[in-house]
């Protein structure tokens, strides 16, 4: 278990080095030019929230008028449009601030990031603790980028210190890994822009450490809308079944989405002979299962009374139930993977 912990811990730290992004589901698109606290402003008709896409269409703009703090967010400033941190000066500054696992992007050669007044150096947004944008700091990663200003194409993550060339290949959401009917399991996912992407791998583990590709999935290439994707797998191991999907861009970078974890019952339907009981009852398991497997006997106040371990190749058990009382209790079977429970009457008539 502490390997697989270790594993996880060291794909998140991988996933915050790469330049795709995980947003989630809902994405707020700026419906007018307006300050960005006015809820108006926005096609939720709310203010964004934390872990949220935020979009500056093609010719609108939004400015920061005071303090706005933010977790998780992609913030995309689409080619045309603007976002202005401050308002004029004096009591009208803006600042951003937002954590690690967020990003701001310049989609395009005409977006447009700048503050107001351009000498302001309380205009600030800040990133993962580092002051990444300035009023009255050159910037000069675009032609036109000057003092208080940058122009697109440009990004920020929570690693890269500042704003670097280019926009984000790959912005994806809504990841889902999900059991359906015939123990099948249905992988979907969604992305919300592309930029030179390749392919995506779809990925599986039993272990969170080796990674097996149970399908390649062709990319739409360059994308500024949504594009769905989704692949079923028809043959998932008993127990737990680990799902990622791999990004591969075209220039080599890759990125990986969040690990989702579906179990497939191991233990097949368990039977129960006879029921009502008296002296005995035969336990059967309707599949061999995955690993070696326990039972336990619970009365109703919810007490351990008898508990056994079986190996995995061992389907059928016959317990004595002589000693117990007679009333209703629980039999518990788990094989580390699965669990299921059923009731056992015992009579003495």
């Amino acid at each position: 278990m502490k390997k697989i912990y270790s594993r996880l811990a060291a794909t998140i730290a991988f996933l915050a080095l790469c330049s795709f992004t995980f947003a989630q589901t809902n994405t707020f698109n700026a419906s007018l030019s307006n300050s960005w606290t006015n809820a108006g402003n926005w096609s939720l008709g709310t203010i964004p929230a934390n872990n949220q896409t935020i979009i500056i269409p093609s010719g609108l703009s939004s400015f920061i008028q005071g303090s706005v703090t933010l977790n998780g967010v992609t913030i995309k400033v689409q080619a045309g449009s603007t976002l202005t941190i401050g308002n004029g000066g004096g009591p009208n500054v803006g600042s951003l601030t937002l954590d690690a696992a967020s990003v701001v992007s310049l989609e395009g050669n005409t977006a447009v990031l700048n503050a107001k007044p351009l000498a302001n150096t309380s205009n600030v947004i800040t990133l993962n603790g580092t002051i990444i944008f300035q009023g009255g700091t050159i910037y000069s990663l675009n032609p036109g980028s000057g003092s208080g200003t940058i122009t697109g194409p440009a990004r920020a993550t929570g690693t890269s210190g500042g704003f670097i060339l280019g926009a984000l290949p790959v912005v994806l959401a809504n990841f889902q890994a999900n059991l359906t009917t015939g123990k099948k399991v249905a992988i979907s996912w969604t992305t919300q822009q592309e930029l030179n992407s390749n392919n995506f791998n779809v990925q599986r583990s039993s272990d969170g450490i080796s990674w097996l590709n149970i399908a390649t999935i062709k990319a739409a290439g360059n994308s500024t809308l949504p594009v769905n994707y989704s692949y079923t797998d028809g043959t998932p191991a008993k127990g737990a079944n680990l799902y990622r999907v791999r990004i591969n861009d075209l220039d080599g970078k890759v990125g990986y989405t969040e690990i989702k974890n579906v179990r497939i019952n191991a233990l097949g339907k368990i039977s129960l002979f006879p029921n009502p009981s008296t002296d005995r009852v035969t336990i059967s398991l309707g599949e061999v299962p995955a690993a070696d497997w326990s039972v336990s006997l619970v009365n109703n106040a919810g007490q351990l009374v008898f508990q056994k371990k079986f190996g995995k190749s061992t389907t059928n058990v016959t317990l004595p139930l002589s000693a117990y009382a007679e009333g209703t209790y629980t039999i518990e079977i788990n094989d580390g993977a699965s669990k299921q429970s059923s009731k056992l009457f015992i009579s003495r008539q």
